[in-house]
């Protein structure tokens, strides 16, 4: 199914627009939850979820939304905060903080990779909402469950080597089909491009993963939490399926 870019945004009694929102949740239910809230929450709009960094990528570049909120069990190392933050334009990445990502490690590390706000995954919906507003007012958010776990500001874990933020989004789905077990063959024709662009892609993707082969670059894009086991391979027209739900296109209820 396509997905459209959102052109238009709601608008408040005050004239302010609406901020747009799209969620990546390992949960189907939490982000029916999540999707709900914002429904019915004046000056928000909910643009759509999904399950894996793919639909997380497809929401930034077609949706276009101006906060993405990403579950931290799907997002372990912050490569998906990092790659979304670096297009262009970016929307504001909210972290939703599981517990076992609660530590100082992950903390600094999604904030020293963009995140624009980080709130515990128990956050009430009054909460939730507010974070959205003061991520987006402020840009550097945490909440105050969350704030004694980051320590002194700029106190931030490097990069680990090899950080997968880095790929492009046409890497992204050579890798992913690289983990699907295609040969560059089998990917220049799901792709529609020739076997040369593939091996150049190939050999980007290993060069930024610092891989020796294909499969130590799949094992290390898992690990380093470039690909979930969600993740879906595109099709020939480049798009993948199941498609991240749009709410403009489906009822919320089918929007998981």
């Amino acid at each position: 199914m396509r997905i459209e870019p959102s052109k238009h945004r709601g608008t408040t009694e005050r004239g302010d627009v609406d901020l747009g929102v799209a969620m990546l949740g390992a949960i189907p239910l939490v982000r029916h939850a999540v999707g709900t809230i914002v429904t019915v929450s004046p000056g928000f709009q909910w643009l759509g979820s999904g399950g894996s960094t793919h639909h997380a990528m497809q929401a930034c570049a077609r949706l276009r939304p101006d906060v993405m909120l990403v579950d931290s069990v799907l997002d372990p190392m912050c490569a998906l905060v990092r790659r979304i933050r670096s297009m262009n334009p970016a929307p504001a990445v909210v972290v939703l903080v599981d517990g076992c990502q609660r530590t100082s490690d992950y903390l600094r590390r999604a904030v020293g990779f963009g995140a624009s706000g980080v709130l515990a995954a128990t956050v009430s919906p009054s909460e939730l909402l507010a974070g959205i507003r003061a991520a987006c007012a402020s840009g550097d958010f945490i909440d105050d469950d969350l704030a004694h776990l980051v320590g002194v500001h700029g106190e931030v874990t490097p990069p680990p080597r090899g950080c997968p933020g880095t790929l492009s989004a046409r890497e992204h789905e050579v890798l992913t089909l690289i983990a699907d077990g295609l040969d560059n063959q089998a990917i220049a024709g799901r792709l529609t491009v020739s076997v040369e662009t593939v091996r150049t892609h190939v050999k980007g993707v290993l060069r930024k993963l610092d891989a020796r082969d294909r499969t130590h670059a799949t094992s290390r894009a898992y690990r380093l939490g470039l690909l979930s086991v969600h993740d879906t391979p595109s099709g020939p027209d480049g798009r993948s399926a199941p498609a991240l739900v749009p709410s403009a296109r489906r009822p919320l209820a089918a929007a998981t």
